[in-house]
């Protein structure tokens, strides 16, 4: 639906239901998965609504977790590619590189979600180096899902040297 609808028709209602559909079981998830919804998911960053990107990035994490959960987290992310084949890590990017106060949870949010995707992956794009930086910022976030989060995460992009070595710049400890 996502992917082939007009952008202005798209409500707040339609991307919360979708983001509904992704809190549930493993089975569930996986059918979701198979109808390959990370293009129609990826075109909702553009929205002009705050909540419906929200939706979207919290959607894609979700589903990126389930799977990241029943795979070797010592292996690349297994969407990787799927996400990388349609522009994925680019869109998701351009949301961390947001600017104003209200952008604060998506611009969060944007960062775990490419360390989830980047799990065991080298982050070789300097300019994507931000990614650590803004996940290591969020440690110490008062949000207990945001902070564990963020320690899941930086526990996986740690599984890479060069990403290993990024994180423990300034003698940052990798928290477990």
């Amino acid at each position: 639906m996502f992917e082939t609808r007009d952008l202005k028709l798209i409500t707040h209602t339609n991307s919360e239901a979708f983001l509904k559909l992704t809190l549930t079981n493993t089975d569930n998830l996986t059918l979701i998965l198979k109808a390959n919804p990370y293009p129609g998911l990826l075109k909702l960053l553009k929205h002009q609504n705050q909540e419906v990107i929200s939706d979207s990035i919290t959607s894609i994490i979700n589903i990126l977790s389930i799977k990241s959960n029943s795979s070797s987290i010592t292996q690349t992310h297994p969407q990787f590619d799927q996400i990388s084949e349609c522009g994925g890590i680019e869109k998701i990017f351009s949301v961390l590189q947001l600017q104003g106060k209200e952008m604060k949870q998506n611009r969060n949010k944007a960062a775990l979600c490419l360390g989830l995707i980047f799990q065991a992956k080298e982050i070789s794009n300097p300019n994507m180096k931000m990614i650590i930086t803004h996940i290591k910022s969020l440690i110490n976030d008062s949000d207990v899902w945001t902070k564990n989060t963020a320690k899941k995460v930086l526990n996986g992009l740690a599984l890479n040297a060069v990403n290993k070595a990024e994180i423990e710049k300034g003698g940052f400890k990798i928290p477990q």
